[in-house]
């Protein structure tokens, strides 16, 4: 996707007559990261596409696709433009809805693109945690259009660098309790807590299978595997994935 997207943000730019150092400064990142971005070498973080698309009044899913769909551009005779990047191959992924329904986690009166997902509190973790998690709203970030009608849906910022480069620290991650994560899905594992109203010890890790009691997972940064006891597990939440998030 890093590349489509690229192109997709880099024509979009040049179409609003803005230079990568503008860009960079509306978004509070730095010029290096936009170019970066542009020719595919990074992917900007969930919150920092969301918020590019909503200043260069582009469609997200058509952004990642690398169809960009201009608004108001051009002659006032010709009021919209369409900068094709390449050929659209998006998957249909409107069969989710439907399991969402089935499984309770599908609310058609959710709006999408308002600032009402929340995000839960995470502290720093020691050797034996990434983070812990103390249960308390911080903050709420933007909705995608991929979970405009998902309940539940929550956030968190990352702490740490055990999964980079996949995941950053201070990136934010979308998570759902409702669809059941799947080998090779990133998760939220919450440990059970020491004593009542403690923060729980957390982890952000990639699934990588089960047996038996045991749940295994990895981690890149360093690589290795981690073994958990399901039965001190709290909570086990899939995060959701970027072609999902943007509804593509």
């Amino acid at each position: 996707m890093g590349v489509l997207l690229g192109k997709a943000l880099k024509a979009a730019r040049e179409a609003r007559g803005l230079r990568q150092k503008d860009l960079a400064q509306e978004i509070g990142v730095s010029s290096a990261a936009v170019g970066q971005w542009e020719n595919g070498k990074t992917e900007p973080s969930t919150e920092h596409l969301i918020r590019v698309c909503d200043l260069l009044n582009i469609n997200l899913a058509a952004a990642t696709g690398g169809m960009v769909k201009l608004q108001n551009i051009g002659p006032p005779d010709k009021p919209e433009d369409s900068v094709s990047i390449v050929q659209d191959r998006r998957p249909d992924f409107r069969h989710i809805e439907d399991e969402l329904l089935l499984l309770g986690g599908y609310d058609p009166k959710i709006r999408g693109d308002v600032k009402d997902v929340p995000v839960l509190g995470v502290a720093a973790g020691g050797n034996d945690a990434d983070f812990y998690m103390n249960g308390e709203i911080i903050d709420y970030v933007r909705r995608p259009l991929g979970v405009s009608r998902m309940k539940d849906v929550y956030a968190i910022y990352v702490v740490g660098s055990s999964m980079s480069p996949r995941y950053e620290e201070g990136e934010v991650v979308y998570v759902s309790p409702r669809r059941p994560p799947q080998i090779g899905d990133y998760v939220i594992i919450e440990l059970k807590p020491d004593a009542d109203d403690a923060p729980t010890r957390a982890f952000l890790k990639r699934l990588s299978r089960r047996a038996g009691s045991k749940i295994f997972c990895e981690q890149f940064n360093p690589p290795r595997s981690i073994e958990i006891d399901a039965m001190t597990v709290k909570s086990l939440h899939r995060v959701i994935p970027w072609t999902e998030l943007l509804g593509v």
